[in-house]
């Protein structure tokens, strides 16, 4: 049975639900099966939810949570991702629900979410590979190290500079020994926020992009390209799909103990603008 506390998300909670169930030789196959062992007459309720057109209300979660034999605890967690979309749908602001998801459950490293400002700080490239870098804690006498695993591509006063930011603003830690290491794991920024801190990451880390491509070694790196029409109404969802993948290929292949850092990149834009945003103009 899916874990509620390893997801951040109600509708990925419910989708791994269903499959789960889907599997099982007595679980439940279709919406109207859901709907009977949830106290449903009809199907299409729930058939609304699993398909992300509506959110369950409280009565429909405290079915689902009796269904799966959730504890208390775990039920609230269910209901709190439940708020969290309702939030998210309505541009509200969310950080209120993200900071009771992690007294529930501290663990879920993944609602350690970053505001645009305060990732201002770190928006250079080399911020984010110093702090992977700095799982391994390293003694701050170990600076020329540091210097030299990011192949010298920044002047070490810069470097020590960065440490000494990040210490400042609680993504790194120094013990009493003088060993730097990091202090928060698992940050994201939330999407579909303009920044222009996040554009000039994102810009960084393309320059960064063109030079991989053509210093490393094929058996290096992976550079792959995809050209294809696709409609606009199928953006939203091909932008979650996107993130999707990403959040399921760093639950892959991140490691702490990976001997060293790597960056994916993945680009998703149209070359060409619609008859429908240039007012039926030629393009």
């Amino acid at each position: 049975m899916p874990d509620v506390y390893q997801f951040e998300s109600f509708f990925e909670y419910l989708k791994a639900i269903v499959y789960h169930f889907h599997k099982t030789k007595f679980g439940p196959k279709t919406n109207g099966e859901w709907a009977l062992r949830l106290g449903y007459k009809s199907p299409r309720s729930f058939g609304m939810i699993t398909s992300g057109e509506r959110l369950p209300s409280n009565e429909m979660i405290s079915s689902l949570s009796k269904y799966l034999k959730l504890s208390k605890r775990k039920e609230e967690y269910l209901r709190l991702l439940v708020t969290l979309e309702k939030k998210r749908k309505k541009n509200k602001p969310i950080n209120t629900t993200i900071n009771q998801l992690k007294e529930i459950n501290p663990k879920n490293s993944s609602f350690h979410f970053i505001e645009p400002d305060e990732f201002s700080h770190i928006s250079k490239w080399y911020y984010l590979v110093l702090r992977q870098i700095l799982i391994w804690p390293y003694h701050e006498s170990e600076i020329h190290t540091l210097h030299s695993l990011i192949g010298k591509q920044i002047k070490l006063r810069t470097l020590k500079n960065a440490l000494e930011l990040m210490i400042a603003h609680g993504f790194l830690k120094r013990d009493e020994e003088g060993f730097i290491s990091i202090a928060k794991q698992g940050l994201n920024t939330r999407s579909d926020i303009p920044s222009h801190a996040v554009i000039q990451h994102h810009l960084e880390m393309l320059d960064q992009t063109k030079k991989h491509l053509v210093s490393d070694q094929p058996q290096e790196r992976e550079f792959q390209s995809l050209t294809f029409r696709c409609k606009a109404t199928d953006m939203k969802e091909a932008k979650e799909f996107i993130r999707d993948f990403k959040e399921e290929f760093n639950k892959r292949f991140a490691k702490d103990n990976g001997e060293d850092v790597y960056q994916l990149g993945i680009q998703f834009f149209s070359h060409t603008k619609s008859f429908q945003n240039e007012g039926k103009k030629d393009v």
